[in-house]
């Protein structure tokens, strides 16, 4: 299926890219830049109706026809954080785009009072509500809008209503018929988690607060209790709801448990690779990928904040030396003008992130966690 043309991806537009891209930018670290690259990608990557160009190869043009709606909201979340960064009304204006795409997918919870679900086809998923939540909240605190405060309290409703006594989740996905999967996901907690605290950032209630503290709580002494070190789960999403977390209350048990957590992160980073593998150093995965190096990436940058905030300063350098290192790879993941041209591809996937060294495939969350760790890692270099 060749690429469809998308909103703003065509005439002057794609000049506008391409210079911005390739002209000498003095505005910001080379990491603002990266990420704004990102950003531009996705800007000119997206419909008329706030959806993204999901997934496309630009070498051979092929576009996938599915789409998901988590890594949407991630998507229009990332964006909304590059409008803080940068002040550039453009990604705001994306962002606020795809807050309209994502609440049209928004219906009431099958058998939940009160509460709202995020559908998709046939499927309602905790994560699908977490990263909604997150995107809905994060809109409100850095624009002060309360447009869609109504609708992340509805969503983090379904959160709080199937919460057990005990602070696991139990529910993860079901059908729109309210008929519960056995499906678990190891992220779905921890977005729920993070989406929690952020709109309690918001609206200062305590049930989400509390809620995402039980959460954690269930996480660590339950879920993650008996998981030796190197065998814990690389939860980007928990660490960011770790650090809100330590933020509300100090509670020694999540420091504890980020440094577990950086630790099994460090220990599997590609380092001293020479030869064919020489630009492996940095990433994670063998062969490394780019989005499984970003997500690491942006989960060190919640913990070198947490390790700060605790005083902890040579755990906070320690995950801001494996941070840096792992960016390093990363960029070697982003399109280049020049790297296009040698490819004979599509000029306009300038500044995207693709799958991994030497797979070019294009998707919105390679996008989005580059991103994230992006500006993750600018913001605590200034």
């Amino acid at each position: 299926m060749k690429l469809k043309t998308p909103h703003l991806l065509i005439g002057l537009g794609v000049i506008v890219l391409l210079l911005a891209f390739i002209l000498p930018n003095l505005d910001g670290s080379k990491y603002l830049r990266s990420a704004k690259a990102g950003g531009d990608y996705l800007v000119s990557h997206m419909y008329d109706d706030g959806s993204f160009v999901y997934e496309y190869d630009p070498v051979t043009g092929d576009e996938s026809s599915s789409y998901n709606i988590l890594r949407h909201a991630g998507t229009a979340y990332s964006l909304i954080d590059l409008y803080e960064a940068t002040k550039d009304e453009r990604y705001l204006r994306a962002g606020e785009r795809a807050l309209v795409y994502l609440n049209d997918q928004i219906v009431p919870c099958p058998g939940i009072a009160n509460a709202s679900c995020v559908k998709e086809g046939d499927e309602i998923k905790l994560g699908g509500n977490g990263l909604a939540v997150l995107a809905f909240a994060e809109h409100a605190l850095v624009t002060g809008s309360t447009e869609y405060l109504p609708q992340a309290r509805a969503l983090a409703q379904f959160m709080v209503a199937t919460q057990n006594p005990d602070g696991e989740f139990s529910i993860h996905k079901m059908d729109s018929a309210g008929t519960v999967n056995d499906f678990t996901s190891g992220y779905y907690p921890g977005e729920a988690i993070f989406a929690l605290a952020r709109l309690h950032d918001v609206d200062g209630n305590d049930v989400w607060i509390d809620t995402a503290h039980k959460a954690a709580h269930w996480l660590i002494e339950v879920r993650d209790a008996d998981v030796a070190t190197p065998d814990l789960n690389h939860d980007h999403w928990l660490l960011y709801g770790l650090n809100e977390l330590y933020t509300n209350r100090a509670d020694e048990t999540y420091l504890a448990h980020a440094r577990r957590i950086t630790e099994s992160i460090a220990a599997i980073q590609h380092h001293n690779k020479t030869g064919d593998e020489v630009d492996w150093n940095g990433g994670f995965y063998n062969p490394p990928r780019s989005t499984p190096t970003a997500t690491r990436s942006e989960g060190l940058g919640a913990a070198y904040e947490l390790f700060m905030q605790a005083g902890d300063e040579a755990s906070a350098m320690n995950a801001k030396d494996i941070m840096k290192k792992a960016l390093e790879f990363q960029l070697r993941t982003q399109f280049t003008a020049r790297q296009l041209a040698a490819l004979d591809a599509d000029p306009t996937a300038v500044g995207a992130f693709h799958e991994s060294l030497d797979e070019y495939e294009v998707r919105i969350d390679y996008v989005q966690h580059n991103i994230s760790s992006l500006l993750a890692f600018d913001r605590m270099s200034e």
